[in-house]
């Protein structure tokens, strides 16, 4: 009886290590991929303007808003 007693600990004690691994793969994957990135329609301008204190090259001009 001890036998079977110590068998079923060690296979209780597996199946929670794999549990909390699989936890565990699952949480770093989400802080590995965030919410996806925005996208927009409009044409890129080639032109001189003032952002802060930089001055840009061109810009996204955002059709439709």
């Amino acid at each position: 009886m001890n036998k079977t007693r110590n068998l079923t600990i060690q296979c209780v004690a597996v199946f929670v290590m794999f549990l909390g691994i699989g936890w565990w793969v699952g949480r770093e994957y989400e802080r590995a991929y965030p919410e996806p990135v925005k996208t927009y329609q409009g044409r890129w301008v080639e032109d001189m303007k003032k952002v802060g204190d930089f001055w840009s090259v061109g810009y996204l001009e955002v059709m439709g808003k």
